[in-house]
């Protein structure tokens, strides 16, 4: 797989403009970095569903940044209590559990070869709080 060089501000534009905008839908943005990894993350919230999501998480290493970026492909599966399940890449999916003015998202069921660059990680788990710039309780895989 190619390593991705793309500059922080780039990433981050890309984000913020993937969200999808539906009728009575929010967007919910955060970003946080937790040691050499910048997390930024926009959710679409419907009601209490989080029903879609752009997700980037870049790497410094010592002479470059690389990059991970995960989104949904394809149709979601709302569970019980707030909890929505997306697919991604094969057998790949990221979770969102919502409550409140909260959102706990977990990625600890893909693979980083299928989104990321070499040397590349993204969060485990984190935490988006409605209202609040910065990512939550942010766990590197």
């Amino acid at each position: 797989m190619a390593m991705r060089h793309i500059t922080f501000a780039a990433l981050v534009s890309l984000s913020l403009a993937a969200a999808p905008a539906l009728a009575g839908a929010e967007t919910w943005r955060c970003s946080a970095t937790k040691g050499p990894v910048t997390h930024v993350l926009s959710a679409t919230v419907e009601g209490e569903r989080v029903t879609g999501f752009d997700y980037l998480a870049m790497t410094k290493g010592a002479s470059d940044v690389t990059s991970c970026s995960l989104a949904p492909e394809g149709e979601p599966a709302a569970g019980p209590d707030g909890v929505t399940t997306f697919p991604l890449t094969d057998d790949d999916v990221a979770v969102a559990r919502k409550r409140g003015d909260t959102i706990v998202f977990d990625f600890t069921q893909t693979r980083l070869s299928h989104y990321c660059g070499q040397s590349s990680t993204i969060a485990a788990t984190l935490t988006l709080k409605a209202g609040a710039k910065r990512c939550l309780a942010v766990k590197n895989q």
